[in-house]
């Protein structure tokens, strides 16, 4: 019925949010280690400059924050979906409730109506 249908597109749209947040995260460190594979490659072995380890450094702090702000968002975006979904589906359960009560109500007028 309708509940299962809300619940499935409610899955179906968490689970895209997910793998968009994902992705993204994956994309970041791949930029990151391709940074560090770069500079461990032009350091040779020699080993890295204390410019280089400090450009590393601050590399590693931009992708934590930026993966720290990615998390961030995620958590507040999946706090407001599910907010929707859950004032969706208690609308969607009482208009069940109100709409079978109905039902039951006339059934008993016409039994009633019936009988006498």
């Amino acid at each position: 019925g309708l509940k299962r249908e809300e619940l499935s597109t409610f899955s179906e749209a968490f689970g895209e949010a997910k793998t968009e947040g994902t992705a993204e995260a994956q994309r970041q460190i791949a930029q990151y280690r391709h940074l560090v594979k770069r500079a461990q490659h032009d350091a040779g072995a020699s080993g890295l400059t204390p410019s280089q380890l400090g450009a590393m450094q601050e590399a590693n702090g931009a992708l934590y924050e930026a993966l720290m702000d990615m998390e961030m968002s995620q958590v507040e975006r999946y706090g407001e979906t599910i907010g929707a979904f859950e004032s969706a589906y208690e609308e969607l359960s009482k208009r069940l409730q109100e709409t079978g009560s109905t039902f039951f109500n006339r059934a008993r007028e016409l039994e009633g109506a019936f009988t006498q």
